[in-house]
């Protein structure tokens, strides 16, 4: 997940402050338009990541992968040994055990965090500034998986930590700082914040003005 946000990260920035910017004509390309804020866009974007976040993680059940370790709760998950799964660690039998469904975990942590960037960013829009609602969502999605890595006896570790839960633990105290350093008293508050959208301009006429004759200019001139 961690490396498909970085590279989803580029793209955004590589469309934003390139590419838009751009005319092509043919193989050649000028640049004419204005830069988008980038801040923004990345606001647009990260309630749906979690979206899509929640729905991708069902593909983790469909490969009966990625899955915890056994339970004995009513929702735990049992492998189907007629189709492709991970094999669970040597002396448990799928027959008979259930394993906590983490993928479900995590679906259902994306789903709900989806709906509450989505109520912050509306109900608090007047008090956000651009790239406030990006941030976080690094706050939000890392905390889910930080607790859902528990979970998994399959991850890579570093430590007495999983990768993963110390770039989420990483995210989260970056993330929270830079809120706290953007929202200090003090603070100059973004012209346009989440939300909210440019007021209509009035359309402006092109005028040229015609300079003031020089001296020169209104003396006769000798035949």
């Amino acid at each position: 997940i961690y490396g498909g946000l970085v590279g989803g990260i580029f793209a955004v920035w590589l469309y934003t402050q390139v590419l838009v910017r751009l005319e092509w004509k043919g193989l050649r390309a000028k640049r004419i338009h204005p830069p988008l804020n980038l801040l923004r866009w990345f606001d647009i974007a990260a309630p749906g990541v979690l979206l899509a976040q929640a729905i991708g993680r069902f593909g983790n059940f469909v490969n009966q992968e990625l899955y915890g370790p056994p339970t004995t709760l009513p929702w735990g998950f049992k492998i189907n040994p007629n189709y492709p799964y991970q094999p669970p660690p040597p002396g448990i039998d799928i027959a008979t055990t259930r394993f906590h469904p983490t993928f479900f975990y995590e679906s259902a942590w994306c789903l709900t965090m989806f709906l509450v960037l989505l109520y912050v960013a509306r109900r608090f829009a007047p008090k956000l500034k651009d790239g406030d609602v990006f941030l976080g969502y690094f706050i939000a999605y890392p905390l889910g998986r930080l607790w859902v890595e528990a979970f998994r006896p399959d991850a890579w570790k570093m430590g007495a930590l999983a990768t993963a839960q110390w770039i989420s633990i990483i995210s989260v105290v970056l993330a929270t700082a830079a809120l706290i350093i953007r929202h200090r008293p003090g603070t100059p508050r973004a012209a346009v914040t989440v939300g909210e959208s440019l007021p209509p301009q009035p359309p402006q006429e092109m005028t040229a003005e015609t300079p003031e004759p020089s001296p020169s200019d209104t003396q006769p001139t000798g035949t």
